[in-house]
């Protein structure tokens, strides 16, 4: 019985070794891009291969953290208000011109051109006059806050001190793109016989709904050190039914899998996984100015009465992170703001719930009903496992209002609703990205109606500290405080995502933003097979803290992150729309 186990290990190494080409490497996709224009970009997945493509001033490590991009270097002024970004000189695009500070004043004033319908255009309003231009208030783009200085220096000058500017020029929104080659064919620019790029790799070929493949660009500027020279992009459905068929085949070197299929993996001897802590943050949000929500006594008693534990455990099936702060505990040098009542038993929550509902409703006999508006896609089981939580508990009349993501979106964007399930992914991994939206002036953004002075009081003084200022954390901290204080919002789970990645396959870290870029990516101690090779796949795990672990001593998430996973910019562009404006 030993000598079979172990021939059967030592087969499927052996196959594992046969799957993965030295060159190439082949990615999963959760959907066929529509658009990898980085001005256009509307979801995660296209970003994915954008990043790849197209390199900002600044972009991300390997494990998330902001590093120097096409920008070598750059200093602010005192004020904080004007940043100097100096270019690399052997900075080049793919057809072998060379990338200038010109190419990202026009590519910044063409996101922000109403024209150009850019979804992103709102990350880029700390920078001078952009929301004006976006909004059509100014005309002229030439008044947008970005010059350049040289060929080598460009100038960006805001609206208030931003210290997390580096972070946010990590964003798709603000990669360059080449004015040229738009002008020359259009929308078709990013065809693969006409698309120029200035990141790690070119796009050799795209077929539509299938895959993509990028080859190595070599004028990048750090292209020594690039080890793959093919990626294949596959359209794979994460936690579909055939992203563990594909990886097992050789098709694929990573997938994105669920629970059941990570139990298969254990009994086929696969082998582990990579286990993802997202920043991303599931939370019910309240409405402010709905009815019985402007009570805080209510917010509370609702707060304190929802089971994350078992949410997690017996509905989602997912890992143990249930969620009492907005913010995610992934973030570096940040410590998030849990509820006061947190470590409280269940029995005591729930019998001082009960004692704040009955205090704010005394005198009403009827029970309270409260709306709660979901996409049904998945969330379903577990705003039913909510409801009945607060039925049981506080006697609470639970209308489950079960939408599509369409009209879940008009219905956030329009500020019609009570309650709101929903899954924010920060924009860039800074706590500014949880918070800023709570800000009583955010307009449409701030679809929970929030409003607190000293919160924005807080976010104020937050600005004027530095970049890697202990104080601005302190600031964000009691910022966020104030607003689980309030009962802002009702966190329900912290994102994570489960990979199964070929055991040769180096590089894939675990990312808080879920960025994977495949120049951080190498092969060590595989042959070089035919692409055509169908054999089983290993694969390797590393948690968060890079430590190891076998597929068995972990359990995959439910589907409440997935079903939301691109909500933060579709409803940025929802109410970026001038009838939402």
């Amino acid at each position: 019985m030993i000598c079979r186990f172990a021939i059967s290990i030592g087969f499927l190494v052996t196959l594992a070794s046969a799957a993965l080409a030295a060159s190439e490497v082949r990615l999963p996709l959760d959907s066929n891009p529509v658009s990898i224009d980085p001005q256009k970009l509307n979801e995660s997945h296209e970003f994915q291969v954008a990043e790849d493509l197209f390199e900002g001033l600044t972009t991300v490590s390997a494990v998330g953290v902001v590093v120097p991009g096409t920008a070598e270097k750059w200093e602010t002024s005192a004020d904080g208000l004007t940043w100097t970004f100096h270019l690399r000189l052997d900075a080049k695009w793919s057809d072998g011109f060379p990338v200038t500070a010109l190419d990202f004043v026009r590519s910044f004033r063409r996101a922000v051109n109403p024209a150009t319908a850019s979804p992103s255009a709102a990350a880029l309003e700390p920078i001078l006059n952009a929301k004006e231009i976006a909004s059509g208030a100014e005309r002229d783009p030439a008044l947008l806050g970005v010059g350049a200085v040289d060929d080598h220096t460009l100038k960006i000058r805001l609206n208030d001190p931003t210290p997390w500017l580096p972070l946010l020029l990590t964003h798709f929104a603000a990669m360059p793109t080449p004015q040229r080659t738009i002008e020359e064919f259009g929308d078709q620019w990013t065809l693969p016989e006409h698309i120029v790029t200035n990141g790690a790799y070119r796009l050799g070929a795209w077929s539509p709904g299938s895959e993509l493949t990028l080859v190595r660009n070599p004028y990048f500027h750090d292209a020594a050190s690039v080890q793959v020279e093919t990626v294949r992009y596959i359209v794979s459905k994460p936690g579909g039914p055939g992203a563990l068929a594909r990886f097992e085949a050789g098709e694929l070197d990573v997938a994105a899998v669920t629970g059941k299929d990570i139990r298969i993996a254990e009994k086929r001897h696969l082998g582990n996984r990579v286990v993802q802590r997202e920043l991303a943050t599931a939370f019910l949000s309240v409405h402010f100015a709905r009815g019985e929500m402007a009570d805080e006594r209510i917010r509370r008693a609702l707060a304190m009465t929802v089971d994350r534990d078992y949410l997690i455990k017996n509905v989602a099936q997912s890992h143990r992170l249930p969620a009492y702060s907005l913010v995610s505990p992934v973030m570096r040098g940040y410590t998030p703001q849990t509820a006061r009542w947190a470590s409280e038993p269940t029995t005591t929550r729930a019998a001082t719930a009960r004692r704040l509902l009955a205090e704010a409703r005394e005198g009403n006999p009827l029970p309270l009903k409260v709306q709660l508006t979901f996409i049904a896609n998945g969330n379903s089981a577990q705003m039913t496992a909510i409801a009945q939580r607060w039925r049981s508990t506080l006697g609470v009349d639970t209308d489950l209002l079960g939408l599509s993501t369409e009209e879940f979106l008009e219905r956030i964007a329009a500020h019609n609703f009570e309650l709101a399930a929903i899954s924010w992914d920060p924009d860039f991994a800074d706590p500014w990205s949880y918070l800023a939206d709570y800000r009583s002036d955010s307009g449409a953004a701030n679809f929970g109606a929030y409003a607190d002075p000293l919160f924005d009081h807080l976010l104020d003084q937050s600005k004027q500290a530095g970049q890697d200022s202990v104080q601005r954390m302190r600031l964000l901290e009691a910022a966020e405080r104030r607003l689980i204080d309030n009962e802002a919002v009702i966190p329900l789970r912290f994102g994570v995502v489960d990979f199964i990645v070929n055991v040769h396959l180096k590089g894939w870290a675990s990312s808080p933003l879920a960025r994977h870029p495949a120049r951080y990516l190498r092969i060590e101690g595989a042959p070089r097979p035919s692409r055509r090779s169908s054999s089983a796949a290993s694969c390797a795990v590393q948690l968060t803290d890079g430590m190891i672990a076998p597929v068995a001593s972990l359990v995959s998430p439910g589907g409440l992150m997935i079903a939301t996973r691109c909500f933060r910019c579709t409803l940025r562009a929802r109410l970026n729309q001038p009838q939402r404006s």
